[in-house]
């Protein structure tokens, strides 16, 4: 699915504070976070040029939720802001460089968990644990946010993190093919088995998870 620039502009009025896109800016130098946080390629004096040719609901990066209160944080936080961080604290310039040259470049990102600022995933699952309806009325946020994207039978969901993946296979009942990437994040992975690793899982392999263990 490709979109036009009222499209994209709709979806950036529901979704864009928690979502964005994985496309980043060029890098300005060497180092690995250059261009990450750079919003600008986003404005609308791009124009529909840019958000045609590049942007797409044919791969959906799915996280679990927002690591810090972003209400907290200077600058201010912006739309589509989600998954580009140019912070030292941060690694989202891994799936930056996993994913270059594959197709799930302008893929769409979204947190299944919106608005739960919370650094560790296990204090997220607790919390979901003990209150299964957060996880019922975020399920049901976003079914209709891959409706509000035009996302299709087709679309490939990439979990990033055992955790999305268990909740998604578990309750997500769209039948979206679902797969499973580790987390940025995960610094037990270096960047070469990284990339490997998400390239894999794009081009359709698997990986031996239990659901189970990854959400109870």
């Amino acid at each position: 699915m490709r979109y036009d620039q009222k499209e994209f502009e709709r979806i950036r009025s529901r979704h864009g504070d928690c979502a964005s896109w994985a496309i980043w800016g060029d890098p300005s130098s060497d180092e690995v976070r250059s261009g990450m946080g750079d919003l600008s390629i986003f404005d609308a004096n791009n124009g529909s040029h840019f958000v045609g040719k590049h942007l797409h609901a044919d791969y959906i990066f799915v996280a679990l939720n927002f690591s810090v209160d972003v209400r907290t944080i200077s600058p201010p936080w912006q739309s589509w802001a989600n998954f580009h961080s140019s912070s030292p604290r941060t690694r989202d310039y891994r799936l930056r460089q996993a994913i270059a040259g594959t197709a799930a470049v302008g893929g769409y990102m979204t947190d299944i968990i919106k608005n739960h600022h919370e650094l560790t995933a296990a204090n997220v699952l607790r919390t979901l644990r003990k209150n299964p309806q957060i996880i019922e009325q975020n399920i049901a946020k976003f079914d209709q946010e891959m409706i509000d994207i035009k996302s299709n039978p087709n679309s490939i969901i990439l979990c990033l993190g055992l955790a999305v993946h268990g909740i998604l296979c578990k309750y997500l009942k769209s039948g979206h093919e679902i797969r499973y990437i580790p987390h940025y994040s995960n610094r037990t992975i270096d960047n070469n088995e990284y990339k490997n690793r998400v390239w894999n899982a794009i081009n359709g392999g698997t990986e031996s998870i239990s659901v189970a263990a990854a959400y109870t």
